[in-house]
This record gives structure tokens, C-alpha cells and sequence, in this order.
């Protein structure tokens, strides 16, 4: 019962920052899709701007479930993935684990690092709505299988779900791309 009451606050907190002109939505701003000209490989960490946490993988005795939830004081190897381009279509995988991440395209939309290889329901497009500098972008991120925003739940647990049809603030993460790029 909290929660729903913490989920209403924020949901009327973002309602009234945005009609005073306080926030700007990703999808009022300028974006582009990334792209490769041929296939790459880079590490990368990814993190919420709706809740500031870094995504990880619930590994080990968890179901493999990707999370916002770990604060950016204890970033280590569960928050990092390795991330693939070709062309459009990006894959992610864990970096403790050789799974694809993918989105449970039948249920709620959740992010699982279950898959063995990369086929359609693993493939994501990244979108840019606001370049940091130094391998950091703002980005929104699209299940290719359902064309989907993926978002954080802020009010939850933070588990990763593609299920948005407009990419707004919820759907904003912050990439930290490593400085390697390799033909893979």
C-alpha cells in the first residue's frame, strides 16, 4: 500500500515540474539512432535518470532480471555489459554472464538476461537526446521485437521494462561507453 502512495507522489511531483516548465521530457528534444557501419563491441554501464541508479542483473540465485539499483557509490563488474552494434541493432549481455538481455515481449515487457544467442526479441535501438561528452550520452532505448520504450520503474524495484509507447523522463538512462571498440 506505500508504494502505490510513493508511485502517486512522484507521478504528480513530475505532473506539476513539468507544467511550471521544470523538467523537459526526453521526447521533446532532439534525438538521433545510433549506428555502426560494421559490427563493434564495447563495454558499457547504464544508468536511470529518473532514480540516478546503475542497471545490473539479478545473477546467481535471482532471475536474471535487469534492475536500477545500485547507487553510483558501489558501481562494479554487475553493472557492466557488454554492448554489440550492427547497423541499427544493438545487443547488451551481462558481463558476469554469457546470456542475451532480452524483453519479455509475451508478459510485461521485463528485461531478462536469459537468452544464449541474439535473434529478434534481443535486439534494442539507441536513441540520443542529449550528448555529454567524454562517452557519456543521454539515450532512450526501444525493444526492436515490440518497438517499445524501455523504462525504469522509479516507484518499484527498478526492474527494466520495454513497455512505454512515448519516451518521456521515465524512459531517459545515461550511458557510460569504454574507451575500446573492437570488430567482434
Amino acid at each position: 500500500m506505500k508504494s502505490v502512495g510513493v508511485r502517486a507522489a512522484a507521478a504528480l511531483s513530475l505532473t506539476l515540474l513539468s507544467a511550471l516548465g521544470l523538467t523537459r521530457p526526453a521526447s521533446a528534444t532532439e534525438w538521433t539512432e545510433w549506428h555502426t557501419d560494421s559490427p563493434n563491441c564495447r563495454w558499457v554501464w547504464v544508468q536511470s535518470t529518473g532514480s540516478n541508479y546503475f542497471v545490473a542483473t539479478e545473477l546467481g540465485g535471482g532471475d536474471r532480471r535487469l534492475r536500477a539499483r545500485t547507487s553510483p557509490d558501489n558501481v562494479g563488474s554487475w553493472e557492466k555489459f557488454w554492448l554489440r552494434g550492427d547497423g541499427y541493432d544493438y545487443t547488451l549481455e551481462p558481463a558476469n554472464e554469457n546470456r542475451y538481455v532480452s524483453a519479455d515481449i509475451g508478459g510485461d515487457g521485463t528485461l531478462y538476461a536469459h537468452a544464449e544467442r541474439a535473434d529478434a526479441w534481443e535486439k534494442f535501438h539507441i536513441f540520443t537526446y542529449e550528448r555529454g561528452g567524454g562517452g557519456i550520452d543521454n539515450v532512450n532505448i526501444m525493444s526492436a521485437a515490440n518497438s517499445r520504450w524501455v523504462s525504469a520503474d522509479i516507484g518499484g524495484d527498478g526492474t527494466l521494462r520495454a513497455r512505454a509507447t512515448v519516451n518521456d523522463r521515465w524512459e531517459g538512462f545515461r550511458t557510460y561507453l569504454g574507451d575500446v571498440i573492437w570488430d567482434c
